[in-house]
């Protein structure tokens, strides 16, 4: 299978095309922060593509792209200090790509995950799913291996313009599937980013295979 990036939404999810914007330019000059952004991009899609083998090199190139494109464009909302401390010392290795997709209907947003990586640490199941389209949606969600039934979903975050954490007790999902390589169930319910925005979530799937 193809190696791709880890993403830990933290979710953490891909924030870099957001990042450079007149609210956070402040004083620099537009340019700079066009030219950061742009350099952290092309690291980006370095780290989507590394092997095992220059995992650490790329991950860590990454960072320092990310680090510039923060100096240069601020980051008032602190979604690129939130890779940045997603991607950690750069020690581990990328998650594999699996088979299956994540999809969701957000408010009236029918929002489809195509590439999805897991990643398998400390007996958990570190699921992570973005779009392939320019939009660069993102979602991310950890279950305990082999743990099935309702309310298991640790760590739910899904990023559109803003990253949505769930909203308790407004928020249900279901493991329906969850051994040998397969994890499958639903999720649904409302979410709410860190300005008290909200949006319903409605007909989540996900069927997965690694």
């Amino acid at each position: 299978m193809m190696i791709m990036k880890r993403l830990i939404l933290s979710t953490f999810t891909v924030f870099v095309l957001f990042a450079c914007s007149s609210d956070d330019n402040g004083d620099n000059a537009p340019n700079q922060c066009e030219t950061a952004t742009e350099a952290a991009l092309i690291a980006m899609q370095d780290y989507e593509s590394a092997t095992e083998e220059n995992y650490t090199q790329a991950c860590n190139a990454y960072k320092a792209a990310l680090e510039n494109q923060q100096q240069a464009c601020g980051d008032s909302s602190g979604n690129i200090q939130a890779i940045i401390d997603s991607l950690g010392d750069c020690s581990g290795s990328p998650g594999n790509q699996v088979e299956g997709q994540i999809s969701v209907t957000a408010g009236t947003l029918n929002v489809v995950f195509d590439v999805v990586t897991i990643e398998q640490e400390g007996g958990l199941l570190k699921v992570s799913g973005e779009t392939s389209a320019a939009n660069n949606y993102t979602i991310y969600f950890e279950v305990e291996e082999n743990m099935e039934g309702d309310d298991v979903f640790q760590n739910f975050e899904i990023h559109l313009i803003s990253t949505y954490y769930p909203m308790d007790p407004n928020f249900n999902n279901t493991v329906t599937t969850n051994a040998d390589g397969v994890l499958t169930g639903t999720f649904s319910g409302v979410v709410e980013n860190n300005d008290g925005g909200q949006i319903g979530l409605t007909n989540g799937n996900f069927d997965l295979s690694f």
